[in-house]
């Protein structure tokens, strides 16, 4: 028996911590798409590589993938809290969550 890991845990999540976060998926193949979603502005992430860390700021979505129809993808628009971000990547989990590094605002 499969474990509906979205249903159980991911949508939970997303009401608990998330907030409404309308989408604009450019170029414009569709809608607006309401979503709920994780935002986190200038969070810090540290890489090393040979022995050197290097620490970056970086902003993002975290969403669950079934709210889309698709997956969102790169130089996309997603829209919060009233400013304009462009999508950088677009990381995916094999438990349905997206992660979407986003540019700007602009």
């Amino acid at each position: 028996m499969a474990v509906d890991f979205d249903a159980l845990v991911l949508a939970p999540l997303a009401e608990i911590f998330g907030e409404p976060v309308p989408a604009r998926l450019v170029p414009g193949d569709g809608p607006p798409v309401e979503f709920t979603a994780i935002f986190v502005e200038n969070a810090q992430e540290s890489k090393f590589q040979d022995g050197i860390e290097t620490i970056t700021l970086r902003t993002w979505v975290g969403c669950r993938r079934t709210a889309f129809a698709r997956d969102p993808a790169q130089d996309e628009i997603v829209e919060v809290r009233s400013r304009s971000y462009t999508i950088a990547e677009v990381h995916a989990d094999t438990m349905g969550h997206l992660k979407l590094y986003l540019h700007g605002p602009h």
